[in-house]
């Protein structure tokens, strides 16, 4: 059997009412410089507050596929 392994991170953010430090964190994460084999994931986790789900969705617009909320 030939299994491919993948290195991966997942990178949990829980917040609340704390879109500007999201945003500042989300842009510092998705800029960073990973070899060809390191996957990432970045979930946020939100009560419902703030700006939240619009910086979120900023992000997701530039780099789909990398962050759940």
């Amino acid at each position: 059997m030939n299994m491919q392994h993948k290195d991966g991170v997942s990178v949990i953010i829980p917040t609340f009412n704390r879109a500007s430090y999201l945003y500042t964190t989300l842009l510092l994460l998705l800029n960073q410089q990973t070899n060809g084999n390191l996957q990432y994931k970045i979930l946020v986790i939100d009560s419902g507050s703030d700006d939240t789900d619009k910086v979120v969705s900023f992000f997701n617009a530039q780099k789909p596929g990398i962050i759940m909320y």
